[in-house]
């Protein structure tokens, strides 16, 4: 045998013992398990960068602890911009959404211009398997969707601890569709803290897009609402995850509910008064200035002439 034909050998033998471990390394093979849906989205924020979110599932037989997503933009002049970007979710549950938020910069100093993206190709850069999932005795009540004078698109609601353990870190992340479903937005709360059957409102809102200004493929028409514990974490069997319906019709707020809630009505009565008492020193003015100049102008009266006339 001839040595170049001993070397392929080895070779061959090589790759055939690494395959089973590379194909049953569970790093790899759940990566295959969070699928990126079509119903994405994108627009230009007010720095100038091209976001684009979307929404991911996890379609595989594993909980997903956290995942990095990658997005790559080929442009209509042929350039690329590549981005990743953490899924806002963990411990993903079979089935369980999320989306992703991803920022891409302009590919160069020239700056987006006129250029536009012909394709977009999404790619899971790492998916991690765990035996862990959330506290999951949680639940929202009379929620609704509202756009506020200023634009921003708020989901307000009751958030409630159903169970009999703490629900520490917990955050709401809120994924918003147009009446097409596709993704119209992105937002989650702050950290919040909830001990057994205490309740509390929260307020999510839309990030980057004012309402009264998008374009009608960006309008906000449903949202849903994913429950996070993160601090507090479960080993076992995860619960089974029901769809909730589609929420129903948004309401259009005539005032920002955040500034007039903090308007004093005290501080309102002062400038009425202030207002009227304005009001009426300056007819009274109007009124002294108006019989002086009448006054004035009135023609003197002729004078007597006393003199006798000469003879």
């Amino acid at each position: 045998m001839k040595k170049t034909q001993v070397v392929c050998l080895l070779f061959l033998i090589f790759v055939i013992t690494l395959s089973p471990f590379t194909l049953s390394n569970p790093a790899n093979a759940q990566t295959s398990s969070l699928k990126v849906l079509d119903n994405y989205n994108w627009y230009f924020d007010q720095v100038g960068l091209l976001v684009v979110i979307a929404e991911v599932q996890n379609t595989g037989p594993n909980t997903i602890s956290k995942a990095v997503i990658g997005g790559t933009l080929t442009l209509s002049d042929g350039s690329t911009s590549e981005t990743f970007g953490w899924l806002w979710g963990y411990n993903l549950i079979p089935q369980q959404k999320a989306p992703v938020y991803l920022e891409f910069s302009s590919p160069d100093s020239l700056g987006w211009g006129d250029r536009t993206f012909s394709k977009i190709e999404f790619n899971v850069a790492s998916a991690d398997p765990t035996a862990d999932y959330f506290y999951s005795d949680m639940a929202i009540t009379d929620d609704k969707g509202i756009v506020a004078k200023d634009g921003t698109f708020w989901v307000e609601g009751t958030l409630k601890n159903t169970g009999t353990q703490d629900a520490k870190e917990t955050r709401i992340i809120a994924t918003y569709f147009t009446e097409q479903g596709k993704l119209a937005g992105v937002g989650l709360t702050d950290p919040i803290n909830l001990s057994p059957s205490q309740t509390t409102s929260f307020k999510v809102g839309a990030r980057d897009l004012n309402q009264t200004v998008v374009p009608e493929d960006l309008k906000i028409a449903s949202y849903s609402l994913l429950i996070q514990v993160t601090g507090t974490v479960l080993q076992g069997t995860p619960p089974i995850i029901v769809e909730t319906p589609t929420p129903g019709p948004i309401s259009v707020a005539t005032k920002d509910p955040v500034a007039s809630a903090s308007i004093d009505p005290s501080i309102t009565y002062i400038a009425i008064i202030i207002v009227v008492v304005v009001i009426v020193v300056a007819v009274l003015f109007l009124f002294k200035k108006t019989k002086a100049s009448a006054t004035k102008t009135q023609p003197d009266e002729p004078k007597q002439n006393t003199k006798k006339p000469k003879k």
